[in-house]
C-alpha cells in the first residue's frame, strides 16, 4: 500500500506543478492583456444614430468620435428634458404628462426656434403613429 500511495503522491505533486505553471502562465498573458486593451467609449444610441445615418446617406460613415460626439448630446438632450419634465410634473401634482406638458418642456430646452418646431412636429407625427396601431 505504501508503494501505491506513493505513486499517487507523485503524480499529484506533477499536477500541482502544471497548475502552478499554468497560472504563472495565465497571469502574465493577463497582464499584457490588460496593456493591450483600450477602453472603448460605451455608445448607447449609437445603433440608432447609425441607422438614422444609413437612410440619410447611404455612402459615407459615421466614425467613432462622431459617434461619441452625437450620443453624449443626445444623452444631454434626454437629461434637460427629464429634469424639465419631472419639475413640471412636481409643480402640477399630477401622476401622468400629457402631449402639451412635453411639447412645453420641449420648446423650454431647445427654445423657440425651427429644432423646436421639427421637434414637436415629429414627436407629433410617433405619437399619431402609435395612436392609430
Amino acid at each position: 500500500s505504501s508503494g501505491i500511495n506513493a505513486e499517487y503522491g507523485d503524480q499529484y505533486k506533477m499536477a500541482d506543478k502544471k497548475t502552478q505553471t499554468n497560472k504563472a502562465i495565465n497571469a502574465s498573458t493577463q497582464t499584457d492583456d490588460k496593456k493591450k486593451k483600450i477602453k472603448r467609449p460605451t455608445i448607447e444610441l449609437g445603433i440608432y444614430l447609425a441607422r438614422l445615418h444609413k437612410k440619410t446617406d447611404n455612402k459615407t460613415r459615421l466614425s467613432l468620435k462622431s459617434l461619441v460626439t452625437t450620443n453624449e448630446m443626445l444623452l444631454e438632450f434626454i437629461r434637460s428634458l427629464s429634469k424639465v419634465l419631472r419639475e413640471l410634473k412636481q409643480k402640477t401634482k399630477t401622476q401622468t404628462l400629457n402631449i402639451n406638458d412635453i411639447k412645453a418642456a420641449i420648446r423650454l430646452v431647445v427654445g423657440d426656434g425651427e429644432l423646436a418646431k421639427h421637434c414637436i412636429m415629429e414627436g407629433s407625427k410617433a405619437v399619431m403613429k402609435f395612436e392609430k396601431k
